[in-house]
């Protein structure tokens, strides 16, 4: 006759423990794409709350360049050139009226569309870094690969 504790035992032994290792796949799977989507959905707010930043910027300091244009102030010039940023001014047409700093817009450019402004923006691929672009569908892409390559590298270490 066997004892309690080797009924026990045989008892446990005869269990499946198929199920529970497929419950612990299906959670460990749903929980990784749940943690997925989060950080891709907190890294486009992010980036759209940048960008939205930027275009506020961008747009104040073409107000005071149509300002200046029209009353012959050149002014704007060291105004422009106290922000410590490289521009550019194009005409309608896209020519370069001035510049200033290093020009790296490349020539690959596409519409993006500001979530939090509801406005939509044309963009162009920097041709320095060019890990971020504008995307088909009017958002901005990340080449992580590229991106990867970047943060990784000794160039620009004061921008890190």
């Amino acid at each position: 006759m066997a004892s309690k504790s080797e009924k026990k035992y045989r008892q446990i032994k005869r269990t499946h423990i198929g199920v529970s290792i497929f419950e612990f796949l299906l959670f460990t799977i749903v929980s990784t794409a749940m943690l997925a989507f989060s950080v891709q959905m907190f890294a486009a707010y992010i980036i759209d709350t940048k960008l939205a930043t930027e275009y506020e910027r961008i747009k104040f300091l073409a107000r005071l360049y149509d300002k200046a244009e029209e009353e012959n102030d050149l002014n704007i010039y060291k105004q422009l050139e106290n922000e410590d940023a490289d521009y550019i001014v194009c005409d309608d047409n896209g020519n370069i009226i001035r510049s200033g700093g290093v020009n790296t817009c490349g020539t690959q450019k596409g519409v993006i569309h500001l979530g939090s402004r509801d406005e939509e923006v044309t963009a162009y691929r920097d041709t320095q870094r060019d890990y971020i672009y504008p995307g088909r569908d009017g958002h901005i892409e990340l080449d992580l690969m590229r991106f990867r390559e970047w943060m990784n590298s000794d160039e620009d270490e004061e921008e890190k």
